[in-house]
């Protein structure tokens, strides 16, 4: 996360002397690879300090917890040879596999390991790596992490489109706040974001994403990703010459170093704060932020590393260069080379002592995985010499004959016995069926003899009754004409109830096309008389569906029922009855445009509670809906399993 030499001279517009853009050439090659790695190890920190996170998370074993911690000390202690050399043969050794999550963290801290040697190629392919396998396991938190890895490795093999993109991924994966130091943070990826901008000269997108890391880093309270990302955003404003709001932006950052000594991001911030006053022409307060410098430069409690260093110095060598301050520019640039020289020779050594490591443990590998597979091939030239002699191939033929003889048998006992079981299924299922058309049948009688007891004998009783009564007033010479209409009627009501049993019995009258027949017949027989005009309405409906006889009978009640309400109370001049079918439903409805009723007032008589009644057997449910003046709507529905025969 650091672009601070790429960015201190080209945006000092007022340095424009031949001699100062060659030496800005000149240093921006020497150190393309170094100036950012000490910030990128600032945020990584915590990523690294995984401790017992890892077998809390994620069930590591124990012994691959041990190497991991092992590992993770030798990180932080720099020993990054020691650290390659666990790791080589963690994922080499495939006598112990390794799981998915373990793989990945050995190759996370692999890609680390490549970056903080600058063996970028290297690292690219570990974090690759670790992709693949955040993506086997489904886990956006390491899918994640991977890709800002990837993204870091991009950045500086200056494949600057990649590495947005791999930033961006991993913007989106990560979770805005973690508890965990166990893996990246978004706000590690929104300012590594911020810097590609920045070496592209984008300000105003470097300043947006400068601007999310800066609150994410403030919410969780890390104070060195909070400076770093008010560092970045700085240099943004700067690039875009607003440099009061450049100045805010550093002092900001430096507030949250005031509880926490980080050496590297307070020398960033000086060094921004000195070019901000430069450019303003303030030169106390540049004198006064260059003495800040150089009291961190000459500390070392504050941790401040070599590339630090060496940008401070860079930057002060251009900055007594257009003071023109000669001598103070020789000593400045005489520090900047031995301090340059040391950190090369340094990084040389380590990378060499490092790729060492790298191969020679690679070889061992490899050539102990030749033994083995050498040995492997000694073992199954004897397995086979042994398995050519005559009489293991003798004994073999006769176990394999008589085995295939006891299969043969057994499979046809098996088919036996599966056919006897499909037999006695039949059985059971016959006399079930069998069964149930009998008690169909019984239940059937004794619903028929219900319906003339009930129907047929209390119309005939009242006819006894008032036939009587009749004759004793005959011989009385009393008037006896009403009981002879009451005897009329109950006589018409007799046979009208026993054309309605004998219909719905009849064997021929069992489709759904009979019942609306019927229906019709009825409707138009009592409805036309009174001047109602009748209207009818079906949809989907299987006029062939057979239905039962106790639903025949119940829905043709109900129907006439609720008709011989219409004609009685309605006082309607349109009745529309319909009939739909939908999804296994049929819906019967009957609605006019009479002068209603109010359902809440209870009525005297049981028609629609009779209705209900019948619909209920049936399985069915009832409802209707009314209002004093507007007509009556009444529906209910059926499932046409509950009805068919």
């Amino acid at each position: 996360m650091f672009a601070a030499r790429y960015l201190f001279f080209e945006d000092s517009a007022v340095l424009q002397k031949p001699n100062f853009r060659l030496l800005q050439k000149t240093n921006c090659m020497r150190l393309q690879l170094g100036t950012k790695s000490i910030l990128i190890l600032a945020f990584m920190l915590g990523w690294l300090a995984i401790n017992g996170q890892v077998a809390a998370h994620f069930g590591v074993k124990p012994e691959k917890l041990k190497v991991i911690n092992e590992v993770v000390r030798l990180m932080n202690a720099s020993a990054y040879d020691s650290a390659e050399a666990l790791i080589i043969g963690e994922l080499l050794n495939q006598q112990n596999k390794l799981s998915p999550f373990e793989e990945y963290f050995f190759n996370s801290y692999e890609s680390e390991i490549m970056y903080y040697n600058a063996l970028f190629e290297i690292g690219l392919a570990s974090a690759d790596e670790c992709l693949k396998l955040g993506i086997a396991l489904e886990n956006d938190t390491l899918i994640g992490s991977a890709q800002n890895l990837r993204g870091l490795q991009l950045m500086h093999l200056k494949e600057y489109n990649g590495a947005k993109r791999a930033f961006l991924e991993a913007a989106r994966l990560l979770p805005p706040v973690t508890n965990s130091n166990l893996y990246s943070q978004r706000y590690h990826a929104l300012a590594n974001l911020a810097e590609v901008y920045l070496y592209q000269k984008q300000a105003d997108s470097a300043i947006y994403y400068s601007a999310l890391a800066v609150a994410e880093a403030s919410a969780q309270k890390r104070a060195r990703g909070a400076a770093f990302s008010y560092w970045s955003w700085a240099e943004a404003a700067l690039l875009n010459k607003r440099l009061e709001q450049a100045e805010a932006l550093a002092k900001k950052g430096m507030g949250w170093l005031v509880t926490e000594e980080v050496g590297d991001a307070a020398l960033f911030l000086n060094l921004t704060l000195m070019k901000v006053n430069y450019q303003l022409g303030r030169r106390d307060s540049t004198e006064h932020y260059q003495i800040e410098a150089e009291l961190l430069m000459n500390n070392d409690s504050n941790e401040v590393s070599d590339f630090a260093k060496l940008a401070y110095l860079d930057f002060l060598i251009e900055f007594y260069i257009a003071h023109h301050q000669p001598e103070l520019a020789i000593v400045a640039l005489n520090r900047d080379k031995a301090l340059q020289s040391s950190v090369l020779q340094r990084q040389e050594r380590e990378r060499t002592v490092f790729l060492q490591t790298i191969f020679k443990n690679r070889e061992a590998f490899n050539s102990a995985q030749l033994r083995a597979e050498t040995q492997e091939r000694e073992i199954e030239l004897k397995s086979t010499i042994n398995a050519i002699l005559v009489g293991f191939i003798v004994l073999a033929l006769l176990a394999l004959f008589v085995g295939y003889r006891n299969f043969k048998h057994q499979q046809k006992n098996a088919l036996l016995q599966q056919q006897s079981e499909l037999k006695d299924e039949q059985q059971r299922l016959e006399l079930a069926a069998l069964k149930a058309k009998f008690d169909a049948v019984d239940a059937e009688r004794n619903r028929i003899a219900a319906d003339l007891h009930d129907e047929i004998g209390a119309a005939l009783s009242s006819i006894h009754i008032y036939s009587n009564v009749a004759k004793k007033k005959v011989k009385a010479h009393q008037d006896a004409s009403g009981l002879i209409e009451k005897i009329d009627s109950a006589s018409a009501g007799l046979l009208d109830r026993m054309s309605d049993i004998i219909w719905s019995i009849n064997p021929e009258h069992q489709t759904l096309l009979d019942l609306k027949l019927r229906i019709k017949s009825f409707a138009a027989d009592l409805l036309f008389p009174l001047g109602m005009n009748i209207s009818y309405t079906t949809e989907d409906v299987d006029d062939d569906l057979k239905l039962s006889a106790i639903a025949r009978k119940n829905i043709y009640l109900c129907f006439k029922e609720l008709i011989n309400n219409i004609a009685k109370h309605s006082r309607a001049t349109e009745v529309r009855l319909t009939l739909i079918c939908h999804e296994g439903i049929l819906q019967c409805a009957i609605a006019d445009n009479g002068i209603g009723f109010n359902p809440l007032l209870k009525g005297n008589g049981n028609g629609l509670h009779n209705v209900q009644r019948r619909i209920k057997q049936l399985g069915g449910e009832f409802f209707y809906n009314s209002e004093p003046g507007k007509g009556v709507v009444l529906n209910f529905s059926l499932g046409l399993t509950n009805i068919s025969d």
